[in-house]
């Protein structure tokens, strides 16, 4: 990728998160175990939400940071092995999640370093804080699954 602005990563990263919620939602109508169901449909809701945060804050957001232009963006450590498949069993899905969860920690974390616009770095920040968040509550879920 050469140039782009913050937004429109963000927009990139809203729909890759609404990819991967159609992809848990998919999987999780062929499986056949109810308890994957479930963890695939909280997933599905997580990936929804960060959607919707992304979506919401391109929207909204009066900060002049969304307008930043990056000359460097990072590549991501997404790799198509990664990528959930009706095939995985719970605990591969869970790890699958958390390691796309990581790569884009590690993205927006990256994106920050890069950019020397403050409100850049600080936006970028609150990203990286919130997709942080998103991989524990992936955590513990996927621990009271195992307690179950």
């Amino acid at each position: 990728m050469a140039y782009m602005q913050v937004k429109e990563v963000l927009q990139r990263a809203g729909a890759f998160h609404a990819r991967l919620a159609d992809a848990y939602r998919w999987i999780a109508e062929r499986a056949s175990r109810e308890e994957k169901k479930q963890m695939l449909a909280y997933m599905a809701e997580q990936e929804e939400d960060a959607r919707r945060m992304l979506d919401e804050y391109v929207r909204t957001s009066q900060s002049q940071a969304l307008e930043t232009w990056l000359h460097f963006i990072p590549p991501t450590t997404l790799q198509l092995s990664d990528m959930p498949r009706p095939d995985m069993e719970l605990d591969e899905l869970v790890a699958s999640a958390s390691k796309l969860d990581q790569s884009l920690t590690t993205l927006y974390d990256r994106l920050a370093t890069y950019t020397a616009a403050p409100g850049t770095q600080e936006a970028l920040g609150r990203l990286r804080d919130l997709q942080r968040e998103k991989e524990r509550k992936l955590s513990k879920a996927a621990l009271l699954e195992d307690l179950v």
